[in-house]
């Protein structure tokens, strides 16, 4: 009997340290601002699956994000405003999200989405509902997308340096608009 109940004590303490553990893990590779993963589960999470994915020649869609003019935003409304800003960014990236994917904040104002099975239509459908709900709440964003190509030795930092230049080349287009 006493060998028992001690078994049962054990398995039940094993279950709170992995509980603990996993709660540790989750603290570690999320944004303490935004709640989606940070660099750290960019590198611990995210490049991993590619690789797999890669490997197995599954196409994704690496999508780079960056809030436009948020230095304006900040300096005229206050950074705790831009705090807001960048968690309805955050949300709604990781909201539209196809399934298993991932939405990390790689820096300041700037997010990666990627996400497996990846088509130029599920890519640009993604970005049409991320933009038009961002929209809705008066948030203008550049996002810049690069499918992936299990052909192609790339890796996942070169897409998304590609998908980066994209972004930007968005970034100068409604630049341009404005002034116009």
């Amino acid at each position: 009997h006493c060998a028992i109940v001690k078994a049962l004590e054990n398995l039940f303490k094993q279950q709170q340290l992995e509980k603990a553990l996993q709660k540790l893990q989750d603290l570690y590779n999320r944004d303490s601002l935004t709640g989606v993963y940070n660099r750290i589960a960019y590198a611990e999470m995210i490049q991993p699956a590619f690789a797999n994915y890669n490997c197995q020649g599954v196409v994704c869609a690496v999508v780079f994000v960056d809030a436009d003019d948020f230095k304006t935003i900040n300096d005229t409304y206050g950074h705790e405003f831009g705090d807001k800003v960048l968690k309805r960014i955050a949300s709604v990236l990781n909201e539209e999200c196809p399934e298993n994917g991932y939405v990390c904040r790689y820096g300041g104002d700037e997010f990666l989405a990627f996400f497996p099975h990846a088509t130029p239509a599920r890519a640009n459908s993604y970005q049409e509902r991320v933009k038009a709900r961002l929209k809705e709440a008066h948030i203008s964003i550049s996002m810049g997308i690069k499918l992936t190509h299990g052909s192609i030795d790339a890796t996942l930092d070169e897409y998304l340096s590609m998908a980066d230049q994209s972004m930007y080349e968005q970034k100068q287009a409604h630049k341009r608009a404005r002034r116009e």
